[in-house]
């Protein structure tokens, strides 16, 4: 279905938008649409015609709403831009899984110790186990994704934001905004709302102090060194415009360059993305690029079909047009190329070390060690 979506996108010319820094444009009110409180936001002027992006991660209404009578609910107040730096009384923790993981769903994430992940989607739960599967703990019955684990806290998206102990206990529903991205930062949660034109959205882990940052469409967050990267697209015709960034609190909008792309990471320095000229005309996958992180040295890196992909370890993870969606990998300079999957189409890419964790169209999570030995599913 992944690839299928994929196969909307279509052929998108660069538009010449240097002038629309964000610094252009001052900060405005909005109202709640479910609250009638104000939100604070910064919106553009002008809206610019764009290039066609679909739904390219998994829709956050999948799962079922938990009955209030079992969850608590963290007060979720709109409130001014809270300053980005982490609480002074909590440690600066850092992300709560990898932009590669997070960007193909964040079915899969690591603790150092632990290894949590969400089941196929009959199953529907989020657990805990050792890397080897061993010591097996149920944690929420929930359509988990979009996991980060930051201290002893697992985040993650079931339609709305929830968070519950590494242990299975306190769990909590911090917002009532449909989620479809989601990046959890030290003492910050960043989203993307479903309720609002898919625009980004912050609060702090406990559910307070929610702050929308700004009007676009973004997809494929990443939040790295201060800085939200996101693919924007128009919220009615779903079309890509390009590759922005902008800081944590809302501020210095800048777009990157005239790229245009899908499948962000932001790694070592660099933005790698699919591009979204089509690669094949028959799967509307793109060519690997990657450009420096203020826009510069754009570079192709590769000329196979690229439907979705996960830079980690120097290599980067792919699943290929050209070969029917199944798993790849290559090092950035085009040298090494290995096909790691010959049986799945592969739908989503979460690697943790030398692991990679993959869904087929089956819908169940197999794991598969990085030198392409026989997968494995996770029951």
């Amino acid at each position: 279905m992944q690839r299928k979506q994929s196969a909307r996108l279509s052929l998108a010319m660069a538009c010449a938008l240097a002038a629309l820094s964000f610094a252009c444009f001052g900060p405005s009110e909005e109202q709640d649409p479910s609250t009638g409180a104000a939100i604070s936001t910064s919106v553009p002027a002008a809206t610019v015609p764009l290039a066609v992006l679909p739904a390219l991660v998994p829709t956050a209404g999948a799962g079922p709403r938990l009955p209030s009578t079992a969850t608590a609910t963290a007060t979720n107040t709109p409130s001014p831009v809270p300053s980005p730096s982490p609480s002074p009384t909590r440690q600066a923790l850092g992300p709560g899984n990898s932009p590669g993981n997070l960007v193909n769903g964040g079915y899969v994430a690591f603790d150092g110790e632990w290894l949590y992940y969400g089941m196929n989607e009959l199953d529907g739960r989020l657990y805990r186990a050792r890397p080897d599967g061993s010591k097996r703990i149920l944690l929420a019955e929930k359509r988990a994704r979009a996991i980060n684990v930051v201290g002893d806290w697992v985040y993650f998206v079931d339609e709305y934001i929830y968070r519950v102990r590494t242990d299975g206990a306190e769990l909590v529903k911090l917002n009532d905004r449909k989620t479809q991205e989601m990046v959890v930062v030290d003492d910050w949660i960043y989203f993307t709302s479903l309720d609002d034109d898919q625009s980004l959205f912050r609060m702090h882990v406990d559910g307070s102090g929610l702050a929308r940052l700004n009007a676009d469409e973004c997809w494929h967050i990443n939040v790295v060194d201060g800085w939200v990267y996101y693919a924007r697209a128009h919220p009615a015709a779903h079309e890509l415009d390009g590759i922005y960034k902008v800081m944590v609190d809302g501020t210095g909008r800048i777009r990157l360059g005239g790229a245009v792309g899908q499948w962000l990471n932001v790694v070592d320095g660099y933005v790698y993305y699919a591009d979204a000229t089509p690669g094949d005309p028959a799967t509307g996958a793109a060519n690997l690029y990657r450009m420096r992180t203020d826009g510069s040295g754009v570079t192709k890196l590769d000329d196979d079909t690229y439907e979705r992909l996960n830079v980690s370890g120097g290599w980067i993870y792919y699943t290929s047009g050209k070969s029917g969606g199944q798993l790849f990998r290559v090092r950035p300079d085009g040298s090494g190329r290995e096909q790691l999957s010959a049986d799945h189409e592969v739908g989503s890419i979460s690697v943790l070390g030398d692991q990679v964790y993959y869904k087929p169209g089956d819908g169940n999570l197999y794991r598969i060690n990085s030198d392409g030995e026989e997968a494995s599913k996770l029951g």
